[in-house]
C-alpha cells in the first residue's frame, strides 16, 4: 500500500491547520498519479475482492495506490463519504497531477484502460451518470487545476446547504456534487463503462455495486443496512460524549487531518 506521500521518502508530519491553510510539505512521490479508496465502518470486510482490483489496476499502470481503512469507525457515520472530497483536494494540493477516487464497492476489470484515455483539454473532473441519470461520485477522475480546487472548496463548504429535491440523494456528498456540477465547463461526463451502476450485460471497465440494480445480493443489502445503522449510532454517541460543541464540519476536518497524518 502506498502512503499519501511516497513509498520511499521520510515520514513527513502534516500540520493541524493543513486543510485551512492549503499548505503541504511532502517529499517526492513514486508517481504523479494516485488511485485511492476509502473503506471505513466495516466496508473493507464486505469488499476485499473489489479493493484488491483497485490495487491491481494501480500496479498495472504504475500509479500510486492508497487504501484508507483508518479510523476503523468514523465519527461521521454515513457521512464519512465526504472524506473522499477532502482527501482528493489534499492529494491535488500535495502535487499529484492526476487522482482517481473509486468507491470500495466498485470492481475494476482487468481490461480497464489507463485514466489518461479519457483526458481532454481544459477538462479537470470526470464522472459518469449512474442509474438515476445524474452524476455518480463513486468514480471520480481529477486533474490538477486551481479551478478544480476552488470547486472542491465550494462543495465542501456548502455541505450543510439544503438541496433541491431534483439533486438530493438523501445523504452524503453525491447530491452536492450533482448540484454544483451544473453548467461547469471543466467537468466532463464519462462513458458509463467507467462507472456502470445498472447494466448487467454491459462490457464495462468498472462495475459499481452501489444502491442500485447491480446490488442484488440480499446479504450485501442487509450488511449495508446493518453497518450504516451501527456507524450512525456510533457517530451520535461519539459526538455527544467528546464533541458536544463541535459541528459536523469540525469532525470532517479532524478526521481528514488525522487521515493525512496517518498516511503521509
Amino acid at each position: 500500500m502506498t502512503k499519501l506521500g511516497t513509498k520511499h521518502s521520510p515520514n513527513y508530519k502534516w500540520q493541524n491547520d493543513l486543510i485551512a491553510s492549503n499548505k503541504t510539505e511532502l517529499g517526492p512521490k513514486n508517481s504523479d498519479t494516485l488511485v485511492f479508496s476509502i473503506a471505513l465502518n466495516g466496508y473493507h470486510w464486505l469488499y476485499p475482492e473489489h479493493l484488491a482490483s483497485h490495487h491491481n489496476y494501480a500496479n498495472k499502470h504504475n500509479y500510486d495506490h492508497l487504501l484508507i481503512t483508518q479510523p476503523f469507525i468514523s465519527k461521521l457515520g454515513m457521512e464519512c463519504c465526504w472524506l473522499k472530497m477532502t482527501v482528493l483536494k489534499a492529494a491535488l494540493l500535495q502535487g499529484y497531477k492526476n487522482v482517481m477516487f473509486i468507491d470500495a464497492d466498485a470492481m475494476i476489470n482487468p481490461h480497464c484502460p489507463p485514466i489518461s484515455a479519457v483526458f481532454k483539454h481544459d477538462k479537470y473532473l470526470y464522472m459518469a451518470h449512474g442509474y438515476t441519470k445524474r452524476f455518480n461520485s463513486g468514480v471520480m477522475i481529477a486533474r490538477q487545476s486551481a479551478l478544480l480546487i476552488h470547486w472542491l472548496d465550494k462543495v465542501i463548504n456548502a455541505r450543510f446547504q439544503p438541496l433541491p429535491m431534483i439533486d438530493s440523494t438523501g445523504w452524503g456528498e453525491n447530491g452536492h456534487i450533482i448540484y454544483f456540477s451544473k453548467q461547469v465547463d471543466f467537468i466532463e461526463q464519462l462513458d458509463h463503462r467507467w462507472n456502470n451502476t445498472f447494466d448487467l450485460k454491459k462490457i464495462d471497465f468498472i462495475r459499481h455495486f452501489s444502491d442500485g440494480p447491480l446490488r442484488s445480493s440480499w446479504y450485501k443489502r442487509a450488511a449495508h443496512y446493518a453497518l450504516r445503522r451501527m456507524s450512525s449510532v456510533y457517530a451520535k454517541y461519539a459526538r455527544k460524549r467528546g464533541q458536544k460543541n463541535a459541528s459536523q464540519f469540525d469532525v470532517l476536518e479532524f478526521e481528514t487531518t488525522k487521515i493525512l497524518a496517518n498516511y503521509s
